[in-house]
């Protein structure tokens, strides 16, 4: 759940908490060494554009480890576009 923060009608400042489960990984990748579950915190931009069409742009910082036998921690960049309803 995120919380946003209107500047104004055209731009929110999003931030909030993000689980992760693991669904599948490549096979160069042993499962048994790999968390099933991971928490992190999420913060990012999303722009208006008009009332209908929107641009977001987000940064996720794991604060779990990834890995059971290394000090490993996910961070993703995420870019996105929609449509509202």
């Amino acid at each position: 759940m995120y919380n946003s923060i209107n500047f104004n009608k055209t731009v929110s400042l999003d931030l909030g908490p993000q689980a992760s489960f693991l669904l599948s990984e490549r096979k160069n990748v042993d499962f048994k060494e790999s968390e099933t579950f991971e928490f992190g915190v999420a913060g990012g931009l999303t722009l208006n554009v008009t009332k209908s069409i929107f641009l977001q742009g987000r940064y996720v910082l794991g604060l779990t480890e990834a890995s059971k036998d290394a000090d490993v921690k996910n961070s993703v960049v995420q870019i996105s576009a929609g449509f509202k309803f």
